[in-house]
């Protein structure tokens, strides 16, 4: 809701992504992390999930494959002016 609200008063559009990837691949991305600016590790990430993120209207994208899949799907959900460079 902050990043909505914002969003709002920066009069800036946003659309908001909620990355989605089954616990054991998130248990084995934590598990491989080095030199990561978080300390969470797969207890963290288990009390988070057991708390939910809550209601929110943002859309949901599969991220469990490559990054180069997930970059795809959310440019594809993105409108077409988002991501274009000021020139």
């Amino acid at each position: 809701a902050v990043l909505v609200a914002v969003a709002a008063d920066s009069d800036v559009p946003f659309r908001g992504i909620w990355l989605t990837v089954p616990e054991h691949v998130m248990a084995a991305r934590i598990a491989g992390r080095r030199g990561d600016a978080s300390d969470a590790d797969a207890s963290v990430m288990r009390h988070q999930l057991r708390e939910g993120a809550g209601a929110m209207d943002w859309q949901m994208l599969e991220a469990g494959g490559a990054l180069e899949d997930t970059v795809a799907k959310a440019l594809a959900v993105l409108p077409r002016d988002c991501c274009a460079a000021d020139g």
